[in-house]
């Protein structure tokens, strides 16, 4: 395998492994209700406009209610969830033996010249 593929490899492998800390990390419930605004409708706008992109994380369970004509900010959030300790010590157990992972960063620090 040539040593360009061994460093996608390793790049998929951490990108699988943060995505597996994100996973254990994310609340299993959200759910709440907020109201918010501020003197200007336009930077409003911007926030609601920031806030719908993260629609994808909590779709439905969350309800926000823009106010356009004044200042505003008011609501309730219920999370819960668990962070499990041993499973995030079981992903960073497997990192420490994945011992690929470590060369190819040797190599790649190496490459930038760090």
């Amino acid at each position: 395998m040539p040593e360009d593929e061994k460093i996608c490899a390793a790049f998929f492998r951490v990108k699988s492994y943060a995505f597996n800390v994100l996973r254990y990390l994310i609340p299993q419930k959200l759910e709440g209700e907020i109201t918010f605004g501020l003197e200007d409708p336009a930077q409003t706008g911007k926030i609601l406009g920031w806030l719908a992109m993260g629609i994808p994380l909590y779709g439905d369970h969350l309800d926000i209610n823009p106010d356009f004509t004044g200042k505003a900010f008011e609501g309730h959030i219920l999370i819960a969830g668990r962070i499990r300790r041993y499973k995030i010590l079981r992903l960073l157990w497997k990192i420490y033996k994945d011992k690929d992972l470590i060369k190819q960063k040797d190599r790649v620090i190496s490459i930038i010249g760090g």
